[in-house]
């Protein structure tokens, strides 16, 4: 399997003016902050000049990203010298969260990207898929409501630069029946789900036609995105984007959508459409005084499991954000969440954090409960990141 595996990261002030040409002096920061800060990880394709010596391996790439989060820079320093190019181009298609205060910042670091031996075949181990928010029975009760509701509008936001806009935006929401309401793991909030189905009709005003878009949708404390890939719209044209099914874990009445990424038929993208750009929010994180910090007994991160079929579907990306409270004993007593993802995604997590034990953190020695912000970044695709702070 290819992997990513980033080492030491250093970040450099231009002194004159927001040019990638300017001067700087590099000061070194953590690991872990640019290994976190990745969103989306280009995978290499394999060079046709290097199936004749079977050549394979790890191939180190030297990258330099702008404040934006985006890569202009790459060469490859170590390697088999028939992979580097092919290393070279995966690593300026990654992108990374714009950094901090989007000053003219740069951040250098280093890739090693694997290149398995062509001849080897994956191993491929059996997938269960987390289940479903509803039974598909009741699912298909849901939709018939929702065929009988009327819509309501929702707010949009139009970006003044953006080739392809929104001229109509109507969701239909109905709350499930108690008797079939599913049980989710306790929260703060709790997870109070409706079932959703949504239009959003796009407008192009390019010269190329359209074949995909990746939608926000957010409110005061939520966003998730969208992502759509059989869009067909010709310039000057419209067409409406269906979400025909969707298990929401709160009220969704409220959310804005926008477009923020959008593919043309020629291969190009405006905004982030292969990867899902970073909030422009984020929940204050949840502090506690002490001198150790939690450690898994298993001695593995946590991480959420796959995908849920109906996330799948929808393909929704964004990130899961939780605080957890771990007693004295290791235990995690207590959730509180963030940002929630729908279609079951945080359910999953939810239920994935609480199964969770660990060496409880220490104060003087004496152990003590503590506060773990963790988040996750799912591109939708096969990468989960995880972020610990």
């Amino acid at each position: 399997m290819i992997s990513v595996v980033l080492a030491f990261m250093a970040i450099a002030v231009a002194q004159d003016k927001p040019s990638h040409e300017a001067t700087a002096q590099p000061t070194v920061i953590r690991k872990n902050y640019f290994l976190s800060r990745m969103i989306h990880f280009e995978i290499p394709i394999y060079p046709e000049e290097a199936k004749a010596t079977n050549a394979s391996g790890p191939v180190e790439v030297e990258v330099t990203v702008d404040e934006n989060g985006v890569a202009f820079e790459a060469h490859a320093i170590s390697g088999d010298p028939l992979l580097r190019a092919a290393a070279e181009r995966a690593a300026l298609k990654c992108r990374w969260e714009p950094l901090k205060n989007r000053q003219p910042v740069r951040a250098t670091g280093k890739l090693t990207i694997n290149f398995p031996r062509p001849d080897e075949k994956p191993i491929r181990k059996p997938v269960t898929l987390p289940p479903p928010v509803f039974s598909d029975k009741e699912e298909s009760r849901l939709i018939k409501r929702l065929d009988q509701t009327p819509d309501s509008l929702i707010r949009y936001d139009n970006q003044p630069a953006a080739p392809v806009v929104i001229t109509a935006a109507r969701v239909r929401v109905v709350k499930p029946d108690p008797r079939f309401v599913p049980e989710v793991p306790p929260s703060d909030p709790p997870l109070d789900y409706r079932a959703m189905s949504a239009w959003i009709t796009l407008t192009n005003n390019g010269q190329q036609r359209v074949t995909g878009a990746l939608l926000e949708f957010a409110n005061d404390t939520e966003v998730f995105f969208v992502r759509s890939s059989s869009l067909r719209i010709k310039p000057s044209d419209q067409d409406d984007y269906h979400i025909l099914f969707m298990s929401v874990p709160f009220d969704p009445t409220n959310l804005v959508v926008r477009v923020v990424g959008v593919s043309f038929a020629d291969g190009k993208n405006w905004g982030a459409f292969s990867y899902w750009p970073s909030p422009t929010r984020r929940s204050d994180p949840l502090r506690t005084a002490a001198d150790t910090r939690p450690i898994p007994l298993d001695g593995q991160p946590l991480r959420p499991t796959t995908y849920t079929e109906d996330a799948r579907r929808n393909n929704i990306m964004g990130r899961i954000s939780l605080s957890i409270l771990i007693d004295e004993v290791g235990s995690v007593r207590q959730i509180k969440v963030n940002n929630a993802l729908p279609d079951g995604l945080t359910d999953e997590a939810l239920r994935t954090a609480y199964e969770k034990k660990y060496k409880p953190a220490t104060r003087g020695g004496v152990p003590v409960s503590y506060w773990l912000n963790i988040e996750f970044n799912l591109n939708g695709i096969t990468e989960i990141y995880r972020r610990p702070y």
